[in-house]
């Protein structure tokens, strides 16, 4: 669960090189806002390994629908939660 009175502020990142910054920045939460079916899986592991919890944003997910069957595939993932506009 989100502790916004230690942690106020959620890395959102774009490409590789903020991700990397968000698993050494001082956060709880990382919001994904480009992925790919291809990496998923890759980031839930080093987010969960740097202590982070990750947020995968639906409508940017290369290769998975923004439907009941793309998030239980996220989270079979272990994804811990999505976000969206829809």
């Amino acid at each position: 669960m989100l502790d916004f009175d230690i942690y106020p502020i959620i890395a959102a990142v774009r490409n590789e090189e903020d991700f990397n910054s968000a698993l050494t920045a001082d956060i709880q939460a990382i919001f994904l806002l480009d992925s790919s079916i291809l990496t998923v899986e890759s980031c839930v592991e080093r987010a969960h390994k740097n202590n982070k919890l990750l947020y995968l944003h639906m409508d940017f997910v290369q290769g998975i629908s923004n439907d009941a069957a793309g998030v239980k595939y996220l989270a079979s993932k272990g994804i811990d939660g999505v976000i969206s506009t829809r």
